[in-house]
């Protein structure tokens, strides 16, 4: 899903470039860029922090990481190890909710009329 997005910006990065994209969109891309220079000797790091990060944009980080030419072997592997925090935790929440619906279900389906 991400490389997909990253392959869709890359190859219509000119048309994302046109003069009809609001002046907002221009001016955080332009801005994105200006920071990727910066960290452009440490750039997986820079990558990855943004991803770690908990209000970082992704769908933002994957647009502009296509429009502004990032290697996909770097964007790839900052996705992979970058996401990998929140998705574990995302898991670990869902499980405990289940377990929680089971045992409710369960409690309710042994003791259907409550005393008080």
């Amino acid at each position: 899903m991400y490389t997909h997005v990253y392959v869709q910006t890359d190859r219509f990065r000119y048309c994302l470039a046109s003069e009809d994209l609001p002046a907002f969109v221009s001016k955080r891309v332009e801005s994105f860029r200006k920071r990727l220079k910066e960290n452009s000797d440490r750039l997986a790091y820079f990558l990855l922090f943004l991803r770690i990060f908990p209000m970082s944009p992704n769908w933002a980080i994957n647009v502009s990481c296509g429009v502004l030419r990032v290697p996909v072997r770097t964007f790839f592997l900052t996705v992979m190890v970058g996401l990998m925090p929140y998705n574990f935790i995302c898991v670990q929440v869902m499980k405990r909710d289940r377990r929680l619906q089971r045992y409710l279900l369960l409690k309710r389906a042994l003791c259907p009329y409550r005393l008080a």
